[in-house]
């Protein structure tokens, strides 16, 4: 599945959708791209929860970020081209790591990539099974971290981001 720009989602928004509206649309979690956030001298602290401070700091640039849906079933991470989920940095094995979506719980397990698979911080061991939640962070190897939202939470950043100006 091809990532789509935020910018796309927000235009929905901006065009006066409602929130049920833009549920009924848009029904899935997703994988927004943080910006700033790639580190070749580590794994470290991955990013900080995104609250109003952070988001008022985003530039316009978060217009760009890179957004994946996360429909029910399997969705494949990874650097080669038919992964659901594409992330194209060196850091990142070719099959990295894979969501399990069932009924709104999201599981993320690491394919035994090379340089790791973190929730929030912490590096999962190869082929565990963590269960992922709104508002978590994830980054697969040392590329940008992505922010895990529902459906709902998405819509609120995205008025967010147009009360802003963004």
């Amino acid at each position: 599945m091809p990532s789509v720009k935020v910018q796309a989602y927000l235009d929905r928004v901006l065009a006066g959708a409602s929130e049920d509206e833009f549920l009924a649309e848009f029904p899935h979690p997703v994988l927004v791209e943080l910006e700033g956030q790639e580190d070749d001298a580590g794994a470290g602290a991955l990013t900080e929860r995104l609250d109003s401070q952070a988001i008022r700091l985003q530039s316009k640039s978060s217009r760009d970020a890179n957004v994946f849906a996360l429909p029910e079933g399997e969705v494949r991470v990874g650097r080669v081209s038919d992964a659901d989920v594409r992330v194209e940095h060196k850091s990142v094995s070719k099959a990295h790591a894979r969501f399990h979506v069932r009924a709104g719980a999201i599981e993320l397990v690491d394919l035994d990539s090379t340089n790791g698979t973190y929730l929030n911080g912490r590096r999962l061991a190869p082929r565990e099974a963590v269960r992922v939640r709104p508002d978590d962070t994830v980054r697969f190897g040392l590329a940008t971290g992505f922010y895990v939202f529902d459906a709902a939470g998405f819509y609120q950043y995205l008025t967010t981001l147009s009360r802003f100006g963004f």
